[in-house]
């Protein structure tokens, strides 16, 4: 029986090797429902831009196309368009792909592509997000933003680790939510991600040059070793801050970097929160107690309203910036913020210490001070 089976799939490979030799070609086909003449479009996505390679003009309510390419040197990216709509695509070898969409590429299925098909899923769950943000209520909520981000992230943890050296690997590992890569390559477990993709392009693509890039991005990070997260901090570890450049009120950005040599309380924090009014005054306390002595507050704002940020910061004597407001601030993914307030606390060399509530931050910082 074994031997049967073995048979049996080694005649499978061979027909799809002879097929795929005879063949050479990659052929992209479908049906799109479409009221309006328009232009299809098949693009190819290369790391330097997008490439044009057909198109297609629509002019049924009921439309079919079919593009035709050679078979990839090494796997890349495709895409259909119409207007600013995209169905993105995995092709890595002779593929025979067959696609039913309409003519916003809202309702689509996909034949023939298991990475296509995974790399449809990310882009959906991808919108969903950026649907959430748009509320502005739901961004003052980071718990509930935690919650979907990570539901994406498990579950493109999953298409990475079923197949490291697909095209929807290579897509999950390097997908972004608002300039932001869902895995922080900078993040030490985050990094094992990326290391996995770029092992396996490695071994299976060596000269693609998709594998340069991922091997570029995680050798950089790991020589930078930027690794934040709770676990070190809880353990008392040091690690080095990621640096973040955002404007004062006056609009002369401030790098949190230019502070080495004070001790220096990184705040996360919105004047639009309950209880605003209480932590300023704490923190004015503290602020009041310690500059003298060589202590320095970075403040960053992440009200969405900018206007009321600068009314009520206008006074503040320590350094107060503000983030642009988008739905997912850099600096608050960057550094892993959940909840407002949050504080780091950074040591005189620029390595950050810990997160330290109201009644150990005194005796914390009064320990910086005094250490050489």
């Amino acid at each position: 029986m074994k031997k049967i089976l073995l048979y049996s799939l080694i005649g499978i490979i061979t027909i799809f090797l002879v097929n795929c030799t005879k063949q050479q070609n990659a052929v992209v086909q479908g049906t799109l429902l479409t009221t309006n003449a328009t232009t299809l479009y098949f693009e190819q996505i290369n790391l330097n831009g997008i490439e044009k390679i057909d198109s297609i003009t629509l002019n049924n309510t009921k439309h079919k196309f079919k593009f035709s390419i050679n078979a990839p040197q090494y796997p890349t990216f495709y895409r259909l368009r119409i207007d600013n709509n995209t169905i993105i695509l995995g092709i890595d070898s002779c593929e025979h792909i067959k696609i039913t969409t309409d003519s916003n590429f809202v309702n689509t299925t996909i034949e023939g592509s298991i990475a296509s098909n995974e790399i449809l899923k990310l882009r959906q769950s991808n919108n969903n997000i950026i649907n959430y943000l748009s509320n502005t209520e739901n961004i003052k909520n980071l718990q509930s933003i935690d919650s979907i981000v990570e539901q994406h992230r498990t579950m493109a943890q999953k298409i990475i680790i079923s197949n490291t050296k697909s095209t929807a690997a290579y897509y999950a590992i390097t997908q972004t939510i608002l300039g932001n890569y869902y895995f922080n390559v900078n993040n030490g477990d985050d990094r094992k991600m990326w290391a996995a993709v770029a092992t396996a392009h490695k071994v299976y693509f060596p000269n693609c040059p998709r594998t340069k890039h991922l091997e570029q991005l995680v050798l950089t990070a790991m020589q930078n070793q930027y690794v934040l997260n709770d676990s070190i901090l809880l353990q008392g570890e040091k690690v080095g801050i990621i640096d973040l450049e955002l404007p004062k009120l006056s609009g002369e950005k401030v790098k949190l970097s230019s502070l080495k040599g004070s001790v220096v309380l990184l705040d996360f924090f919105a004047y639009e929160m309950e209880g605003a009014s209480a932590y300023i005054n704490f923190l004015n306390d503290i602020y009041n107690k310690y500059h003298d002595r060589g202590f320095q507050i970075y403040q960053i704002s992440i009200d969405d309203n900018k206007l009321f940020w600068a009314e009520q910061s206008r006074n503040i004597r320590w350094i107060s910036v503000h983030e642009d407001s988008s739905p997912l601030p850099t600096s608050i993914y960057t550094y892993n913020v959940k909840t407002l307030p949050t504080s780091f606390l950074i040591n005189k060399d620029g390595d950050i210490v810990g997160r330290f509530g109201a009644a150990q931050l005194n005796n914390e910082i009064e320990k910086l001070l005094l250490a050489k």
